[in-house]
């Protein structure tokens, strides 16, 4: 009930003007609520008053008089009111006056703010002097820079939405006479406080250049032209740097107001002397924030650098230390098309820079970096995709990687590096680099040119990347792929010093066995060199037939295998009849598919000539197989190749003229000779059946021979 009651309250209250108050008067002093029986619709209460008729449940006190809610009505119970229609009348009127007053408040005050505004409109630019304001803007920029400055003659003063002041043709000065200007605009405005300007001292919170050029021009002697031994900046930075250095006497470093440089269309043009090099960086763009000099500093620039849009943000707690070339902490990244770069730490900008911090540097590809800085790369050259994140620390000539996750074509390692720079000789990288996975050709990609199809494949491949960088790296992988072989427990080196180039798999596990080879390539003159070698012992010859996709009536089973190829050209540039070298071969028990002598001899008596692919049957079991052949103009000379089996010795001689797939061998098929120390002699009755090999590989054509 109280809350019916209470509700309807509400609702007759609310409908009033300036009833919001009443209402929450009357809740705060209600002091009863009440449910009684229904009364006569006249009664009289105990001081002679009359009782409203009906019943009340709700009672409370407004200015000496008590209210009391008789459904939507209010009437005054007070014995002292002799109305109490005209009672709440009054009360009404109270609570509506009280809300026109309120109004009448808020209009002044509106009105005062709107007077006091035009008023500070009208007599700000009046009190402000323009020249005031001019030279005072020339006298910080100068005191800033520690240069000399010059200003247009026709400033323009506006102080909506913000106080500014425009001058035109605005250029700086090297502080020695006949110097040339180290930067000019087009325009500068300048924001500042309006109070600061009607103390006399206007303090500019913001300068905007609009198209400058600043030109960093560097002497034979090594000094910029920007650098200065006046102004604000470099005073606190020298301060700085010297307290740093624990000079205690140098005293404290000023605390300057700056704020912030912003730049629109700006052109950087840097010259050095000292080996006539010319960069230019144009449409640039951003800010540079510097509240005060014991603060921090940020920086937020685009540009286009070369035809690639770039962008440089950095921030330093400490820039006074930066700017003075003392240690201080410094974040930066730098991002570019060719290129992702970014660090985190304490760096020194000197003439040889310091750096120790967390340095990340993701690039698509290293060739298109190389070019972009305009290095002497030949199209074609495959210095691939490059992503390093490591803790490098910088000593002299010297950059050292540690803690390093390396990327290089998709092969991810962790390791160490050490990068010499040497001047004026090429950069030489070493250090140690493990895989969970290498693919090695991949890698060895990553540094050197990538093949080209083609007749003069030789004359389009750069081999210069041998006397552009130098490289000792000791590398091991879990699992490697070189080509299509999988090794397992890979140490490798990969060297390129001098000309000279070599990658060498010390030991690695294959098919079971163990392998060894190095690939060595050489430049001598306009001409280079490469060699192949390899060795394997105890592997499965089938499953890395298999795996190289070899097939045709090959000895299958556990062996051993040596192999050295050299060429006179680069091994990409090689083609397949530069190559000279030897391979032997050793395989112990085993088989040779499809290769069943009973089916052999029974064609070889009735046909002049069949095909070795038409023999069907089992495979032929061998006790051992031996090959030792030699390569050259084209041609692989068989030496000696032989296979044994039971009671019957294959042996196969003559050439191979791979570079067009045919095959020009003779062989023969005999008994085996009897073991030593009398022992029986193998049921033989076939004198020997001798053959001419023919056709190509793989299906060779058999062409007995017929004696009389």
């Amino acid at each position: 009930m109280a809350n019916s009651l209470l509700a309807s309250m509400r609702s007759a209250l609310g409908s009033q003007s300036g009833c919001p108050s009443i209402i929450a008067f009357l809740l705060a002093r209600t002091d009863a609520v009440r449910s009684r029986p229904s009364r006569p619709r006249s009664t009289t209460t105990a001081d002679g008053g009359k009782r409203p008729p009906g019943k009340f449940n709700l009672r409370g006190r407004f200015r000496d008089r008590t209210i009391a809610k008789v459904g939507p009505r209010l009437y005054c119970l007070d014995r002292r009111t002799e109305n109490p229609k005209r009672e709440m009348l009054f009360v009404h009127r109270a609570v509506r006056n009280r809300g026109r007053r309120r109004l009448r408040w808020a209009l002044s005050i509106v009105a005062f703010t709107v007077v006091a505004f035009a008023l500070i409109a009208v007599a700000v630019p009046l009190a402000v002097s323009t020249d005031l304001v001019r030279q005072r803007l020339k006298h910080d920029i100068g005191a800033w820079a520690g240069q000399r400055v010059t200003l247009g003659n026709n400033p323009k003063l506006t102080f909506w939405p913000i106080p500014t002041i425009t001058f035109d043709n605005v250029a700086l000065y090297p502080r020695r006479p006949h110097a040339k200007p180290i930067a000019v605009a087009s325009s500068v405005e300048g924001e500042f406080s309006v109070l600061s300007a009607l103390t006399g001292k206007p303090h500019f919170t913001r300068l905007l250049f609009r198209s400058p050029i600043f030109t960093v021009e560097r002497g034979a002697t090594g000094l910029v032209n920007w650098r200065s031994d006046f102004g604000r900046i470099a005073e606190a930075a020298r301060i700085a740097r010297a307290r740093a250095n624990g000079n205690k006497k140098a005293g404290s470093v000023p605390d300057y107001s700056l704020g912030t440089i912003a730049i629109s269309g700006g052109t950087i043009r840097y010259i050095d002397h000292r080996d006539d090099d010319i960069e230019t960086i144009t449409d640039l763009s951003g800010t540079i924030d510097w509240p005060e000099t014991l603060g921090n500093a940020s920086m937020d620039l685009r540009g286009m650098f070369r035809g690639k849009k770039v962008h440089l943000a950095a921030s330093s707690s400490q820039p006074l230390l930066l700017i003075g070339g003392a240690n201080a902490r410094l974040k930066a990244s730098f991002d570019a098309s060719p290129i992702g770069l970014a660090f985190n730490g304490t760096t020194t900008l000197a003439e040889r820079p310091f750096f120790d911090g967390r340095m990340t540097l993701d690039t698509p590809s290293v060739e298109k970096i190389l070019q972009w800085f305009g290095a002497d790369i030949k199209p074609g050259a495959a210095i691939g995709r490059l992503n390093v994140d490591a803790h490098v620390t910088t000593q002299s000539d010297r950059v050292n990687f540690d803690d390093l996750t390396l990327k290089v074509g998709g092969n991810r390692g962790i390791g160490v590096l050490d990068v010499n720079l040497p001047k004026p000789r090429f950069p030489v990288i070493a250090g140690t680099i493990a895989f969970n996975s290498l693919d090695i050709v991949s890698f060895l990609r990553a540094f050197s040119p990538l093949p080209k199809p083609g007749q003069n494949i030789a004359t389009t491949v750069d081999t210069r990347f041998l006397r552009q960088l130098g490289l000792d790296l000791r590398l091991s992988a879990q699992s490697a792929k070189l080509g299509p072989m999988m090794l397992d427990d890979v140490a490798a080196t990969a060297r390129i010093s001098e000309g000279r180039a070599s990658f060498e798999i010390g030991d690695a596990s294959a098919y079971g066995g163990s392998l060894n080879g190095e690939v060595r390539i050489s430049e001598k003159g306009l001409d280079g060199g490469g060699m192949v070698r390899a060795a394997a012992d105890n592997v499965d010859l089938g499953a890395m037939y298999d795996a190289m996709k070899l097939s045709g009536p090959l000895p299958r089973g556990r062996g051993s295998l040596r192999l050295e190829l050299q060429s006179d050209h680069p091994l990409w540039a090689t083609g397949i009849s530069d190559i000279t070298g030897q391979m032997k071969l050793s395989v112990g028990n085993g088989t040779i598919p499809k290769l069943d002598l009973a089916a052999f001899r029974a064609l070889a008596a009735k046909e002049r000539f069949f095909d070795l692919s038409k023999i069907s049957g089992d495979a032929l079991d061998f006790a051992s197989a031996k090959l030792d052949c030699r390569f050259s103009d084209g041609m692989a000379e068989i030496n000696d190749a032989t296979i044994t089996t039971n009671d019957t010795v294959i042996r196969l001689n003559g050439v191979v003229p791979y570079a067009r797939g045919s095959l020009a061998m003779t062989g023969s098929l005999e008994p085996k000779p009897a073991p030593k120390k009398g022992a029986a002699k193998p049921d033989d009755t076939d004198d020997g059946l001798r053959f001419f090999v023919g056709g190509s590989w793989p299906s060779p054509v058999i062409s007995p021979v017929v004696t009389r």
